[in-house]
């Protein structure tokens, strides 16, 4: 038996909804047991600020 929802692939093209790359806050976290990347697009800045931080216990848990 199928299950009644069917994961579909994403098409950022054929995206129905417009992103306002004016206004739009875009924010990315990579983690790894090691250390930690955030990094981000801010509308009005132009350079893409992104921080590296140890992976510290207290935040894992």
């Amino acid at each position: 038996m199928q299950a009644a929802f069917m994961a579909k692939s994403f098409a950022a093209g054929l995206s129905l909804v417009a992103l306002d790359h004016g206004g739009t806050l875009a924010a990315v976290i990579e983690i790894s047991q090691v250390q930690w990347l955030v990094a981000a697009l801010v509308p009005a800045i132009k350079r893409e600020p992104s921080q590296k931080l140890d992976a510290e216990h207290r935040w894992r848990a």
